[in-house]
């Protein structure tokens, strides 16, 4: 065969190599970074063949984290090509598989096509027919790697012949054994104009052949009747059960020699079957398979069928979706929803994990454009004249910061949006945020952080890149969590770009934010690069002003105040343009008098003079518009009273306006028209006619609201909620307490979630509704009867109702009991599941999570109103504690598949937990037996050190003497380990060793602490400081001694001190010194100054353990003593602010918010205390909220998790992990931020089980575990040595059958059944050999433990790694580190040759390494001992 003119490039897989991009022989495209793991689409190059590649081909690999669900295999016909056949033209952009490339539907969908030689028109006979097209087709797919490596369905997709060789491929896996795998996984076949029952045109293009260049097999195949086409028939329809068949056939004629023709007939287009679905074509032959767009009917038709076909796969295989992204969210957020130019250019892949990763959905520049609107051309341009914008844009300024400051509605969001049009015109990369209270969370500065990251990531490739490697990482981060994203996301990646000087920020309204506090207190804008420029607006708040120089200084930042005067001109301009567009002045002198008046009241307020101009739309004469301008207040909220006296005196829309106000005021986040609809209806029982919703609602509430783009409903400015909820006097009946407010609302929306609602498909937002609400509300109104059931379900709030109906607890008030009654009639209903199910749909587990944290916060203030031993408190605190632990042991299956929660979860979840006890016994339930009585574990898992070394580890680093102190840099980056005599710094990630650094003589230390990334700075006994440069490894030395501070010498002890604390404030480094018998001394770390001494007048025998809390605003120096006292100082006055005795802390550490103290002590015991600094609690309290019981080891070390909700202890030889549910709390401070600060009541802890206890089970673990073939039995070795038996029909221990020395753990075991024998393995090498006395399968009561008799007792160098009985039961492999051996059995002596040498029970070893490498050997040649390398085998007996 001649080899073709052409080659093609097709898309295909890229891999990395030295930053080069290579091209190999078979057109493969590689190249380094990575996101070059994303597949593109190539254009043919010139050189290329038009038809296309031969063999299996790959389009499009979905990029790594996203896996791949389905194999797409499309399949030419007689004389096309992989390329041709689906190609309208030569024009590389109709080949229309790339066109699913850039499909999001298609995100996790691997592209393939499949080339063959049926060039019919090529001379000279050959042998090809459809059955060796169906050899090729099957070999391409089980040898082709990522195929074979994966679980993927598989879909085919053949044209005309095409379709006869996918059924022909397919009839041959299923005969061939090795092959099943391959046919197992074929979903669907679709067959374009295929002829199943053959062509009338391939009977005249076989005459025609065999007159001219000979006769092709595969055109004899095609004939009417052939043989082989009967035969493919008749075998495929016999196997066909379980496939998706989809047959499209053409209606149209082609131009075949002349004659207008049906290449191939309907009849001949089907197969006939059942299962098989039949869809026309507007198309002949040839266009049945090549569109000239995208709109073409024939390919929407083909596109929405592929569709289906992955939809049916995703849905029966969910555990195939990755378990980070799921395409169904991508696709969720998409939906409807219009994306900037700048996402535009992304592929599926790259906008999946970018948004996933990020948190990001829906649009990100909805505000902008809305605000855009507003804005009249030409103004605000004074503005970006100035100076001091001039300075900053062009980094002539050192202030990298500009803040605009001025009061409310002064047109600060107007001027950001001019900031981000301006930079935008100038071609620089800007990203921004606004600001908005009523975005419950969308606002918090987590959600401000991502959101910047990924508008940088659309503009900057660099960015998108390091995001996307990061992505793939093993990163383990708090989204929801300002310093983790700050740090993982831009001090640890982003910030470290040198594209960064090309980037802005601009942050509009920050003090709408609730938690903007945290900028200054935990110094984030102090690490903000100077090369990255931010532009920020708020109001003039004093505590602005301070954190900003406070984190800046003067030289960094630069505030401007927008006066009256800098905005006259662009209100002129404004009003101006406005009087001109409505026509109310005749001339420009009645329009410059009218303008005056305007701005002469408008104080410099924009929204005043908007509200104004909207008012005198509707006014028709000149005596009513000077009226109106005369009577007008020029107080902003006066003028919204007059707004709503204009509602008040309108009576029919008073009580519908009141209610859509309470609802777009208190709602969490901003409402659509149909939530809202859905939310009035729940309401009055009402159902308000929105149909004009744009129009309609601002008319009806005063203007008050208004409706944007996206038919969400928002207040005209965040004034008007201010206005109604704090001015009574103003607002009159439209006046709204928020705590009624709220308790209405959480009311109903509990009362809504335990209707049918959570019954019909969640989403749909189409099925019937029916909501029961009764009785009254201390909120003041009366609730709307029950419905009749002829009224139709609205769904259309059930997504908000399940995300923030807690939110609305949160805020109520806790002494209405109507209330606490729906929430608990709501958690014993099976509604409660269905809720899970449905908050799991949405693929976000974390609204279980909040919904924990804030019943928490509600029951701890309810509880002042109700008895101490109140059912309903007790029973929906427990299941705060399920909606924490069944989210976090159950998340992958809940994601997986949602209604697990249903049937599946309740039975495996602890006795004593809330879910077990109201749903585990469901008869439709798994039967789960032996489960531990009690609740959930607090102890989620422990790390083992066996003789130094852990079971398990991520990363080995061997410092060369034993270790004293480990410190981590802030942003973990750096490792530090110190021991006697030297200093070492790690790269953790690598494992790396960067720097050793020697101590000068008879120095030990005391305290290592990181400076930056630059240095590190530690204390020794001898009253030294060194601080080393981690660069050049200078090192400077200070030595501290006392000092006279106002008149007195501070003395510091000539004795070493024997404990020390650092902490690092910015410029400030503290250091805490402990000594026995003599008060704590606290000194400037850098200049060896000692500032103060603690407790000066106070007893002290010793100090065990002290660190400094590291929220600044939070500070105190916590110490633990000898006696047993526990101290918390004020470091800044050097007070004793809280004292606790009989606390025993051997070892102490804070949470890093600082509002937990965590303490060990030398009983074992565990103690966990929340710090508490609140105004209403009168100074700092230091309350106990969780211990364990006393444990047999002495605790030497414990750290917290960044959010605070686990902490890890070391004892002994083991480290355990615990996430008690006491710990999971909502943050007051965010709290009262979003509740108005005083609309929350102090809370009280829950009087009847204070402080959350943990009693530790001592009973030993399962190590290891072997079952009986009939499954009756279980034998199991635990930690402790024991070999013990368990019954399984009833789930309980018989007893031990016996022991391991030593209390070794026992890690293997083996039953050899025939011989009734057990052998277990444990891990300091002893192996035993028992024989079961009485057969287990002879057992007929299980009242006692079988006897067993121990036959062989023998010990190994190392450990066992494996123990493999042969089927005679007299021989036993055993396999340790460095050495394989045979034992005989019961003598244990090393194997001698075999008295069969013909037998053929042999033993196959292969190296994990080298798995092309196998090593068999008959029992017979196994000698006394083989000395094999220090690798791990896999072993099999054959």
């Amino acid at each position: 065969m001649d080899p073709p003119k052409k080659r093609l490039t097709f898309l295909h897989r890229s891999t990395t190599l030295g930053g080069r991009s290579l091209q190999d022989e078979a057109g493969f495209s590689r190249t380094d970074s990575i996101p070059s793991s994303l597949t593109h689409f190539s254009r043919r190059g010139p050189d290329e063949d038009e038809k296309g590649r031969l063999g299996l081909t790959t389009l499009y690999h979905p990029v790594s984290p996203v896996n791949p669900v389905v194999d797409i295999v499309f399949i030419h016909g007689l004389g096309g090509g992989s390329r041709k056949t689906w190609s309208y033209s030569s024009d590389p952009d109709h080949f229309w598989p790339s066109w699913l490339v850039t499909d999001s539907e298609f995100v996790d969908v691997r592209l393939h096509t499949f080339g063959y030689n049926a060039d019919w028109s090529e001379r000279g006979q050959n042998v090809f027919d459809i059955h060796s097209f169906g050899q090729l087709l099957l070999s391409s797919l089980r040898n082709h790697p990522d195929i074979r490596r994966s679980a993927t369905r598989i879909i085919l997709v053949g044209h005309s012949m095409g379709g006869c060789v996918a059924k022909q491929a397919y009839l041959l896996a299923r005969h061939d054994p090795s092959a099943k795998d391959i046919a197992d996984r074929i979903h669907s076949f679709f067959f374009l104009a295929t002829p199943h029952q053959g062509s009338d045109m391939a009977t005249m293009l076989e005459n025609m052949l065999s007159i001219t260049i000979g006769k092709k097999p595969y055109v004899t195949d095609l004939a009417p009747n052939s043989v082989a086409l009967k035969t493919i028939n008749d075998e495929f329809r016999l196997v066909v059960g379980g496939l998706r068949l989809v047959s499209f056939y053409e209606t149209r004629p082609m131009r075949v020699a002349g004659l207008n023709r049906f290449v191939v007939d309907t009849t001949s287009a089907q197969l006939g079957l059942p299962n098989e679905e039949i869809i026309p074509l507007n198309a002949d032959h040839r266009h049945v398979c090549k569109f000239a767009n995208r709109e073409d009917p024939n390919f929407q038709l083909i596109r929405n069928s592929l569709i289906t076909a992955v939809d049916s796969i995703k849905d029966a295989v969910p555990g195939t979706l990755n378990h980070y992204v799921d395409t169904r969210i991508f696709k969720q957020q998409s939906s409807g929803v219009s994306f900037s130019p700048k996402e535009q250019h992304l592929t599926p892949s790259e906008a999946l994990i970018l948004r996933s990763f990020l948190n990001v959905a829906g649009p990100i520049d909805s505000e902008f454009e809305t605000l855009r609107l507003l804005r009249q051309p030409n103004s605000c341009e004074w503005f970006t004249y100035r100076n001091t914008f001039q300075s900053w844009i062009s980094g002539r300024s050192t202030a990298g910061v500009l803040w605009l400051v001025g009061k409310p509605a002064a047109g600060k969001s107007i001027m950001s949006t001019h900031v981000i049009e301006y930079l935008q015109q100038s071609n620089l990369n800007c990203s921004f945020f606004f600001c908005k209270h009523s975005e419950t969370g969308g606002s918090m500065l987590s959600s401000i952080f991502l959101s910047l990251a990924y508008q940088m990531a659309l503009q900057d490739r660099l960015v998108r890149d390091s995001i996307l490697q990061l992505a793939q990482s093993d990163l383990i981060w708090d989204k929801t969590e300002e310093m983790s994203v700050w740090k993982q996301l831009f001090v640890n990646c982003i910030f470290k770009l040198q594209s960064l000087d090309q980037h802005f920020w601009v942050i509009d309204a920050i003090d709408e934010c609730p938690n903007f506090n945290v900028l200054f207190t935990k110094k984030l804008l102090a690490t903000l690069p100077s090369s990255l420029r931010l532009f920020a607006t708020s109001r003039k708040m004093d505590e602005i002003e301070r954190g900003l120089q406070g984190s800046l200084g003067p030289s960094r930042v630069e505030i401007y105040e927008l006066q009256d005067t800098d905005t006259w001109d662009d209100i002129r301009l404004f009003v101006n343009t406005r009087l001109t567009d409505l026509g109310l002045s005749e001339n420009d002198e009645d329009r410059e008098r009218m303008c005056e008046k305007i701005l002469k009241k408008s104080f410099g307020s924009f929204l005043w003079a908007r509200l104004v101009l909207e008012e005198l739309e509707t006014i028709w004469t000149e005596e009513d518009i000077d009226t109106v301008l005369d009577n007008i207040p020029g107080n902003l909220f006066e003028y919204y009273a007059r707004m709503v006296r204009s509602i008040v005196e309108d009576k029919r829309k008073i009580g519908l306006a009141s209610t859509i106000l309470t609802w777009v005021v208190l709602a969490r986040r901003p409402l659509t028209i149909e939530e809202l609809t859905c939310a009035v209806k729940l309401d009055l029982g009402q159902t308000p006619l929105l149909a004009r919703a744009k129009t309609a609602l601002p008319s009806l509430c005063g203007q008050l609201v208004f409706v944007d783009k996206y038919n969400k409903v928002h207040l005209i400015h965040e004034t008007v909620r201010e206005f109604l909820t704090k001015h009574d006097m103003l607002a009159q009946e439209l006046f709204m307490r928020q705590k009624n407010g709220h308790t209405r609302l959480g009311l109903l929306l509990i009362q809504y979630l335990s209707g049918p609602v959570l019954k019909l498909n969640p989403l749909s937002h189409l099925a019937p509704f029916k909501v029961q609400l009764h009785g009254s509300s201390t909120s003041g109104r009366a609730l709307p009867k029950q419905q009749s059931s002829g009224v139709s379900a609205d769904s259309a709030l059930l997504d908000y109702a399940s995300v923030f109906f807690s939110d609305h607890l949160l805020h109520a008030m806790s002494e209405d009991h109507e209330l606490m009654q729906a929430l608990f009639n709501f958690l014993q209903s099976s509604n409660v599941l269905s809720w899970i199910e449905h908050v799991a749909k949405l693929k976000d587990l974390k609204p279980l999570t909040q919904t924990a944290m804030n019943l928490r916060n509600y029951l701890t203030r309810r509880v002042k109103y109700v008895a101490p031993t109140d059912r309903a408190i007790q029973f929906a605190d427990d299941w705060v504690t399920d909606l924490i632990r069944v989210p976090a042991k159950f998340c992958d299956q809940l994601l997986a598949c949602p209604s697990a929660i249903q049937t599946l979860i309740p039975p495996l979840c602890p006795p004593h937990s809330a879910i077990s006890r109201t749903f585990g016994s469901d008869a439709r339930n798994l039967v789960v037996r032996g489960l531990r009585p009690g609740s959930w574990d607090d102890c989620l898992t422990y790390l083992d050190f066996v003789k130094g070394r852990p079971t398990s580890c991520l990363r080995t680093m061997k410092h060369p003497e034993r270790v004293k102190i480990l410190e981590f840099s802030t942003e973990s980056t750096l490792l530090a380990s110190a021991g006697p005599k030297q200093l070492s710094i790690w790269d953790p990630k690598s494992g790396a060793l960067l720097q050793l650094f020697d101590f000068p003589p008879r120095c030990s230390p005391l305290a290592v602490v990181f400076l930056g990334t630059q240095e590190i700075l530690a204390a020794f006994e001898s009253k030294v400081l060194i601080k080393w440069d981690l660069e050049t490894g200078d090192q400077d030395m200070y030595r501290w001694v006392s000092t006279d501070l106002d008149g007195s010498t501070i003395a510091i002890p000539q004795l070493p001190a024997t404990k020390a604390a650092f902490l690092v404030l910015d410029e400030v480094v503290l250091l805490a010194l402990g000594y026995r018998f003599h008060h704590v001394v606290i000194l400037h770390a850098l200049t060896a100054e000692p500032l103060g001494v603690c407790g000066a007048n106070l007893s002290n025998n010793g100090i065990d353990c002290m660190a400094f809390n590291p929220n600044p605003e939070i500070p105190v120096l916590i110490v633990g003593y000898i006696n047993g006292t526990l101290r918390i100082f004020d470091y800044g006055t050097m007070e004793l602010q809280v004292e606790r005795n009989d606390v025993y802390a051997q070892c102490l550490a804070c949470s890093p918010d600082g509002r937990s103290v965590i303490v060990g002590t030398k009983e074992g015991v565990i103690e966990v205390f929340d710090l508490d600094c609140t105004p209403y609690r009168g100074g700092l309290t230091l309350t106990l909220i969780y211990r364990t019981s006393r444990m047999d080891k002495t605790i030497i070390g414990v750290a917290m998790s960044s959010d605070g909700h686990r902490f890890v202890d070391i004892r002994g030889q083991q480290a355990r992990v615990w996430a008690p549910a006491s710990l999971v709390r909502r943050n007051t401070s965010e709290v009262d931020s979003s509740a108005g600060g005083s609309e929350i009541d102090p809370a009280v802890s829950l009087p009847p089980r204070p402080p959350a206890f943990f009693s530790s089970n001592k009973e030993s673990e399962i190590t290891s575990l072997v079952a009986t073939s009939d499954g009756q039995f279980i034998i199991a070795g635990k930690s402790n040595g024991d070999v013990v038996l368990f019954e399984t029909s009833e789930a309980k221990q018989l007893g031990r059958l016996y022991h391991h020395d030593h209390r070794a753990s026992v890690t293997r075991l083996v039953f050899a059944e025939p011989n009734n024998m057990v052998l277990s393995a444990d891990h300091i090498g002893c192996i035993k050999v028992v024989v079961f006395q009485t057969p287990l399968s002879g057992i007929k009561t299980t009242s006692s433990t079988p006897p067993v008799h121990v036959i062989l007792n023998r010990h190994i160098k190392s450990t066992v790694r494996c123990l493999l009985v042969n089927s005679a039961g007299d021989r036993v492999l055993v396999q340790g580190r460095e050495t394989l051996e045979l034992w005989e059995i019961p003598s244990g002596n090393i194997y001698a040759p075999h008295q069969d040498p013909e037998s053929t029970e042999g033993i196959l070893l292969k190296r994990r390494e080298d798995n092309a490498t196998t090593e068999q050997r008959q029992w017979s040649e196994c000698g006394q001992q083989h000395n094999l390398p220090e690798k791990q085998l896999q072993r099999s007996l054959f």
